[in-house]
């Protein structure tokens, strides 16, 4: 695919600024998240790679894009390829942010580069990100994104042009197939059944159940018999007496 870079080089330098206050309940459910067991007291230094959860948009579900993402062409470039991918990026830690302040994230587009790859085109996009607290910056991550071409479809493939998702269809091994259409041990299909061995097996079945069944029913007579005479035996003074083997 053929990219109007021209246009989309108009994207480099735009900025984005977003603040949010780092709270203790952010924290509280940083930990929850991550079975960690950081401070949550307001002054204490905040958990590292906390900035990932600050100050993010937030769109309407109508402004968001195919991949959940916000729609291409605000903030970052109307890219028409559909696979979003990260790439690679990088992060600097200069000093920690504390619990209580508020934050504020500076975003830069970077850079705007197209490349051709095995699979196709490919548009990298480098974004600069600053989290800084009382003018001081606390953070610089730097995050490398990638658009890419849509899979190459496969036969039977079902493919959505939007996302560049796509499924293919595979039939069943022949071995699964096999079980299926001669599950009888007779060899008689599947689908057939009454077949003999279906017929004697579900006799056997019903003739062990109904075996089972009535010598269940045989074990508890006997063993209410026993414990009534074993009542029988008992001392007319109330004391317990030695059971006749003989009865």
């Amino acid at each position: 695919m053929t990219l109007d870079m021209d246009h989309l080089s108009s994207w480099i330098g735009k900025t984005e600024v977003m603040h949010e206050t780092l709270s203790p309940a952010l924290v509280g459910r940083f930990n929850a998240t991550l079975g960690s067991d950081f401070s949550v007291v307001t002054g204490d230094p905040a958990p590292q790679l906390i900035h990932l959860c600050l100050a993010q948009p937030a769109m309407p579900a109508d402004q968001l894009g195919p991949d959940g993402h916000p729609r291409r062409g605000g903030f970052l470039p109307p890219v028409p390829l559909p696979r979003r991918m990260w790439a690679g990026g990088e992060m600097v830690f200069f000093a920690p942010l504390l619990i209580g302040a508020r934050i504020t994230r500076t975003s830069v587009i970077e850079d705007i580069a197209q490349k051709q790859g095995s699979t196709g085109s490919l548009c990298f996009v480098t974004v600069r990100h600053e989290i800084s607290s009382d003018d001081t910056v606390a953070v610089s991550e730097r995050q490398d994104i990638v658009y890419r071409d849509p899979p190459a479809p496969q036969p039977g493939a079902q493919s959505d042009p939007q996302t560049g998702q796509s499924a293919a269809l595979k039939p069943a091994p022949a071995s699964m197939r096999q079980k299926r259409t001669t599950a009888c041990p007779c060899g008689h299909p599947a689908k057939v059944v009454r077949s003999p061995c279906s017929r004697r097996l579900a006799g056997s079945a019903q003739a062990h159940s109904f075996s089972a069944t009535r010598g269940n029913r045989q074990g508890m007579a006997d063993t209410a018999r026993a414990k009534v005479l074993h009542l029988r035996v008992q001392t007319p003074d109330g004391s317990a007496g030695a059971a006749n083997d003989g009865v």
